[in-house]
């Protein structure tokens, strides 16, 4: 090839050079595809990371979120639980008090009826007792002598009164009795009347108190469940994004691990490739530059042999 080369001054190297050549380009490309690689998976692995760290936080920030309202509903809950049983036993106790009062008022009712009707009676036994004894008085004033009895008459013994005679005495005792009996009559209905009274009085205001108290607990009640219901919307709205975000999680880190193993996981760094590559691209342009060396000696040679008219 030398001879030949010599004969017909072509380049004996050009073939050579030339795969030399295309293998630097190739080289070379290899390392700008590299680098450009190497830019893309450095940008997107700090993209990643930062999106994975974004997520991460939004995450804890969410489901914090997510407690406190889970907590504040599940004590809203508990408020409103507490709220309807105290309601529970104010309506028992108004019903037990609605029963005492009743059952207070037949007592009253039958007591005081018994009691008038007993002054009742009493008050017309004295009436009759009292007219009775009245008219008696005034017989025994109308029978009465005006002036002394003739002597003849005087001397003469008394007829035996075989007559009925009235017992004013006694009649006078059992109309003290009736008397004292119309008073304890009238004082213990008086006593029961304002007993019941008194009763009622305490009813109403239990009744009033009950119901006063009953109208704030349902207020509350009120209140608690419309803070119970926009809670419990709150905690769905808030469940969705953290059930959005976890999804998007998901496929970042998917996305991160694929990532991961195009740009990391390979037996040997970007930097040892880079430098083998790199050694290699030099090594080839030293040997381009050998030959090109060599071939402008052969040159020479064959030159200086065509002066001296011999053949090399």
């Amino acid at each position: 090839m030398v001879q030949y080369g010599s004969v017909s001054g072509e380049d004996i190297f050009a073939k050579v050079k030339g795969l030399i050549k295309d293998l630097i380009a190739k080289l070379e490309q290899e390392a700008k595809d590299a680098a450009t690689e190497k830019a893309y998976c450095d940008d997107e692995l700090a993209k990643t990371a930062a999106k994975e760290s974004d997520l991460e936080d939004s995450l804890k920030k969410i489901k914090a979120q997510l407690d406190r309202k889970s907590a504040k509903f599940a004590d809203t809950k508990d408020d409103i639980t507490e709220l309807q049983e105290d309601l529970a036993k104010i309506a028992k106790e108004q019903t037990k008090l609605d029963k005492i009062r009743e059952d207070e008022h037949a007592a009253f009712v039958t007591e005081k009826d018994d009691l008038e009707k007993g002054l009742e009676g009493v008050r017309k036994a004295l009436g009759m007792l009292r007219d009775y004894y009245s008219e008696d008085k005034d017989e025994s004033s109308s029978d009465a002598p005006s002036g002394e009895a003739p002597v003849f008459l005087q001397r003469q013994p008394g007829v035996p009164d075989t007559a009925h005679q009235k017992q004013g005495g006694a009649a006078s005792g059992i109309m003290e009795i009736l008397e004292m009996t119309e008073s304890d009559f009238a004082a213990g209905l008086a006593k029961a009347q304002t007993q019941e009274s008194d009763s009622q009085t305490e009813y109403d205001e239990a009744a009033k108190e009950n119901e006063v108290e009953k109208e704030t607990l349902e207020t509350e009640v009120k209140f608690k469940n419309k803070e119970y219901k926009q809670l419990d919307k709150t905690i769905s709205q808030i469940t969705s994004d953290r059930d959005s975000l976890m999804t998007e999680q998901a496929a970042v880190l998917e996305f991160s691990s694929k990532l991961k193993d195009r740009c990391i996981a390979e037996p040997e760094t970007y930097a040892e490739i880079k430098r083998r590559r790199d050694a290699e691209i030099t090594g080839l342009k030293e040997a381009l530059e050998i030959l090109k060396t060599e071939a402008a000696l052969l040159q020479r040679k064959q030159k200086s042999f065509r002066l001296r008219g011999q053949t090399p």
